[in-house]
């Protein structure tokens, strides 16, 4: 009887396989999908991702050292514990930007101090993404892009209508925040120089037309654990700021409020941001151009650079 044998098992090397079939047809763009690298976006990468997204731009503004760096990684540093300001973490397209600003006031750094690395006038327009949710409404996500230009910039800006035009990017944002350095504040030989650069700063970009009757503008006084110490001189003296500027510019404007915050206490008394979550839920909710508040279209501007370009893109409704 012939010996049948079951080719499936079959070991002859003689046995053809199955040749699998290579297709080569050349994928195009639209096959891919593009994962940002995490980093700090600069102008072009922020337009780029942020075409599209509805998202609130806070413009964080003060004179060097003042601590626009040091808020920002403390909200992100916030939310890394747990909720914050009612809010829940949802994610970030630049954690590795948050984290590169974080790492200095990390044990890990190997700094005998905490410290919020400075933003470097050479790559000073930069941006970092944060989505968050309400903690009782997880589904509802909401974007913000927080803005670190360099105090060198704002400085400039108080001696220079030209320097102050090229911070065009405030003329589009949702929050413009100021903040005043309180260790300036608490120190007499500083704080009258503090108060004057606050007030010119506001009134520089007021006579640009950066700043209007549509726009929403915080003064944080920083570093209150500072100022808590030093006494009440310092407190009434930061009262007479908040009075002259109420007075000089609040009919110029849509919204001016105060706040005090210490993002880190030198001390380690205060939780980190101690203060924000009072000021950071109207960042995240409200907007000049909110459709429940009086209509407020800005005239389209000329496009002078890419700030211009950017949020012209990401925002059209804004404009007539």
């Amino acid at each position: 009887m012939p010996n049948e044998t079951d080719s499936t098992f079959s070991d002859d090397s003689s046995a053809t396989a199955p040749q699998a079939t290579v297709t080569t047809d050349t994928a195009t763009l639209e096959d891919f999908i593009e994962l940002h690298r995490g980093e700090s976006l600069l102008t072009k990468e922020a337009t780029e991702f942020a075409s599209g997204l509805q998202a609130n731009r806070v413009v964080i503004g003060g004179r060097s050292d003042s601590g626009k760096t040091t808020l920002i990684a403390s909200i992100y540093e916030r939310f890394n514990h747990g909720t914050f300001a009612g809010y829940l973490f949802a994610g970030s397209d630049t954690l590795i930007g948050f984290e590169r600003i974080c790492h200095h006031s990390r044990l890990v750094s190997n700094r005998l101090e905490p410290k919020t690395e400075r933003t470097a006038r050479a790559v000073s327009h930069r941006f970092l993404h944060l989505r968050v949710c309400k903690e009782n409404k997880g589904h509802t996500h909401r974007d913000l892009l927080l803005s670190d230009v360099s105090g060198e910039e704002f400085q400039a800006a108080i001696n220079s209508e030209e320097d102050a035009r090229a911070l065009s990017l405030i003329r589009f944002a949702d929050h413009f925040v100021v903040l005043s350095d309180g260790a300036r504040l608490a120190d007499v030989s500083r704080r009258q120089e503090e108060r004057r650069f606050v007030k010119l700063l506001i009134l520089s970009l007021i006579q640009i037309e950066y700043l209007d009757k549509s726009s929403f503008v915080d003064i944080l006084f920083t570093k209150d654990d500072v100022i808590e110490r030093t006494g009440d001189a310092c407190k009434d003296f930061i009262k007479m700021i908040e009075g002259e500027i109420r007075d000089s510019f609040e009919k110029l404007l849509g919204r001016l409020r105060f706040f005090s915050i210490a993002a880190r206490d030198e001390k380690y008394k205060r939780d980190i941001a101690d203060g924000v979550d009072g000021v950071l839920p109207s960042w995240i909710e409200d907007s000049p151009l909110d459709k429940n508040q009086p209509s407020r279209k800005l005239k389209m501007p000329p496009i002078t650079g890419e700030f211009d370009k950017y949020f012209q893109r990401i925002l059209p409704q804004a404009f007539e």
